[in-house]
């Protein structure tokens, strides 16, 4: 009787050890996937203050993480600290 309730016990152990091995291979594939969508290119569309969405297409103020793009003719001002960990392009 105490082996099969250790073999119960193992058999169910090893059902939720694959289960949790499963969740954490999800929740890295859903991690990494946000991270490769998260970066945009955002392109100045007028002269304007960088935190300013109307100067950008799309609209809205560039993230840490976006690429930036100054297109020719157009100055972009910059009015507080900001971090730029995509590209930036000044044409």
């Amino acid at each position: 009787m105490k082996n099969k309730n250790n073999l119960n016990l193992n058999s169910k152990f090893s059902a939720f050890n694959g289960m949790l091995q499963r969740c954490l291979l999800i929740v890295a594939l859903l991690l990494t996937g946000a991270s490769l969508h998260a970066q945009t290119t955002r392109t100045s569309v007028a002269t304007g203050n960088w935190s300013t969405a109307s100067t950008w297409s799309p609209s809205g103020a560039p993230a840490a993480g976006d690429n930036v793009v100054i297109a020719a003719g157009h100055t972009v001002t910059q009015t507080a600290d900001l971090t730029i960990s995509g590209t930036l392009t000044v044409n």
